[in-house]
């Protein structure tokens, strides 16, 4: 348990106690001072819970993306210094809002990060999980990225009232998050490689994937797959999902091996330009462990070869592990 919870425990029955002692002995040193060290303690409470001021970053509610570095959040200037050194302004500060220091914070991210506050120790917190603190007393927060990191970041003034707010108790546990993958061609790149490629179960080696997100995926559950091709030859054809990309090498075994590799058939006879959905109460959920971390890999086998292709393919999961 950490020492900010026990202090904002102990430092308030210490201080309760000693009111008490003066309420029951108001002839006593104190002289009748805790009656009013007990209205201050009602209005610094009232203070806490009734005037919060919340900041997010970026000030628009979405993501942003920082680049590899330390980006420093100086909220008590109301700066932000960016990885290569420029400095601009936040909305607002807490000079600027009358309040001495924040008492939460939440920060989400799609990569490995480290969090500090102030000048306490680093936290590390990788990408299955989201930061949350509270009754923390802090007025700087640093986020330190390895490589290109979508970030949101929420904080307060009230020690509470991100958990209102935030439902994401079991992530920050290291609990279930969204997988996501998305390959899309669009027009002007239908003539790449990427889905006019034939493969045939059995005969051909899996070799295109959708790259996973979180990118520390190994097993997770689909939940929903949504997919579109459309082929200048107006081809039917039959995707596949597969956990790994196994040889089938010409012997029934292997053939067999990659056939236990399928985790999605769409079956034959997808037609050209049609949108299919597949969601709970089919074939999914279904639980996939991953030959390749964040790789979930696919294979379209054309009734006949197109030259070009445009469309796409979205699945939406649950992470595992």
């Amino acid at each position: 348990m950490g020492t900010g919870f026990l202090d904002k425990h102990t430092n308030m029955d210490e201080t309760l106690r000693e009111v008490l002692r003066e309420l029951r002995n108001p002839q006593g040193p104190g002289g009748g001072v805790g009656v009013s060290r007990l209205v201050q303690l009602e209005e610094e409470k009232a203070e806490r819970d009734l005037n919060i001021v919340f900041w997010t970053y970026p000030a628009t509610g979405e993501t942003i993306t920082l680049s590899a570095g330390r980006t420093v959040l100086n909220f008590e200037d109301g700066t932000i210094t960016d990885t290569s050194g420029e400095v601009t302004a936040l909305y607002h500060s807490l000079r600027s809002e009358g309040k001495d220091f924040l008492r939460s914070l939440y920060v989400n991210s799609d990569k490995a990060i480290k969090v500090q506050m102030d000048t306490y120790d680093e936290i590390f917190v990788d990408e299955a999980k989201d930061f949350q603190g509270t009754y923390f007393q802090f007025k700087k927060v640093t986020i330190t990225t390895t490589e290109n990191t979508e970030v949101f970041l929420l904080a307060c003034t009230n020690p509470e009232a991100i958990l209102t707010l935030v439902d994401k108790a079991s992530e920050v546990s290291g609990g279930s998050r969204l997988v996501r993958g998305d390959i899309i061609v669009e027009e002007a790149d239908k003539a790449t490689t990427t889905f006019k490629t034939d493969q045939v179960l059995g005969t051909n080696k899996a070799t295109l994937y959708l790259n996973l997100y979180p990118t520390i995926t190994h097993k997770f559950k689909i939940n929903s797959i949504r997919f579109c091709l459309s082929p200048d030859n107006g081809s039917t054809y039959q995707l596949y999902l597969l956990e790994n990309n196994s040889d089938p090498g010409g012997a029934i075994l292997d053939i067999e091996l990659q056939k236990s590799e399928v985790v999605y058939d769409s079956g034959t006879g997808m037609t050209d330009n049609t949108h299919y959905i597949e969601i709970g109460g089919g074939v999914l959920p279904m639980e996939v462990n991953l030959g390749n971390t964040a790789k979930l890999y696919y294979m379209i086998d054309w009734v006949t070869a197109p030259t070009d292709v445009k469309g796409f393919i979205t699945i939406r999961g649950e992470k595992l592990s």
